[in-house]
């Protein structure tokens, strides 16, 4: 049986997509590295902003956090979420009043968010 540049065709498709999976897989280990590419690919969505800022404040980047939760909220101005994490990274690097402005904006958006009803009790307690 003779296959050919049948078989050579394929066997060069199931590596590139082999080779495709892995470059893929590595970009996904991280989630900085995850939404970057999503936002390169030209994804530009509050929801994108708001995690890659939520994955540079879990790295302890607190500038490009607040960059991309600013950014998110430049595109959704009423995306309770970011204004939440926003007002949180505020208030973790000494800017409380702006943070619980944040956090108030966030609830009057949303009134039963929880996340930012506790960080705004919370710090309102901490600032007297």
């Amino acid at each position: 049986m003779f296959y050919g540049p049948k078989i050579g065709l394929v066997s060069f498709a199931i590596v590139l997509y082999m080779a495709t999976a892995f470059v893929r897989n590595m970009t996904w280990q991280d989630n900085v590295l995850l939404y970057e590419d999503v936002l390169a690919k030209g994804t530009n969505r509050a929801r994108v902003h708001n995690n890659l800022g939520s994955a540079y404040a879990a790295a302890a980047n607190v500038e490009k956090a607040l960059e991309h939760y600013q950014s998110a909220l430049q595109l959704k101005p009423d995306y309770a979420e970011a204004h939440t994490n926003l007002g949180l990274v505020l208030c973790g690097i000494g800017q409380v009043d702006r943070g619980r402005e944040e956090l108030g904006i966030a609830l009057q958006i949303e009134p039963d968010n929880k996340k930012a009803r506790m960080f705004l009790s919370f710090y309102s307690r901490t600032a007297q």
